[in-house]
């Protein structure tokens, strides 16, 4: 499969690899990430939210994994949206994005709503060998059985 196409940051900043950053200068989260799940469908990719902080040690471990060719691989057809959760804390928490730990991955509707959530505990090391097939099959819908349970789980 391709790597997922190159995009740039809501700043209007070049992004790495298939990773949009998202900042508070650019608007509401909420609006933020309606305009990324709508752009995204447009392009047929699906979108895939990451908490972080960048005092994160396992963060920057994963933001560096995700140039990695197997990991653009198993995210292909995927928008990655960084988020800083100590830039958007309360708009987090309504949008059901706001786990005690980071980083954490969710899977957005098309409406931009969380639908799935995993952490960084549902692999070991954080290099590309053990995120790129974890995130593959999640994204996909087929990472059964999960170590951690998402708290903002609804029925699908």
């Amino acid at each position: 499969a391709a790597p997922a196409p190159a995009v740039v940051s809501s700043t209007g900043q070049p992004a790495r690899g298939s990773v949009v950053e998202l900042h508070p200068s650019a608007g509401a989260l909420r609006a933020q990430l309606i305009n990324q799940t709508s752009s995204a469908a447009r392009a047929g990719e699906s979108v895939l939210v990451e908490t972080s902080v960048s005092s994160c040690e396992p963060c920057s471990e994963i933001e560096r994994a995700v140039t990695d060719p197997a990991v653009l691989s198993a995210l292909s057809k995927v928008r990655l949206l960084r988020i800083d959760v100590r830039e958007f804390r309360t708009e987090l928490a309504g949008l059901r994005m706001n786990e005690p730990t980071v980083p954490w991955f969710y899977l957005l509707d098309t409406r931009g709503q969380p639908r799935d959530a995993i952490s960084a505990d549902e692999w070991d090391d954080n290099d590309a060998e053990n995120i790129a097939p974890v995130l593959g099959a999640f994204v996909h819908g087929k990472l059964q059985p999960r170590r951690t349970s998402w708290r903002g789980r609804t029925s699908l």
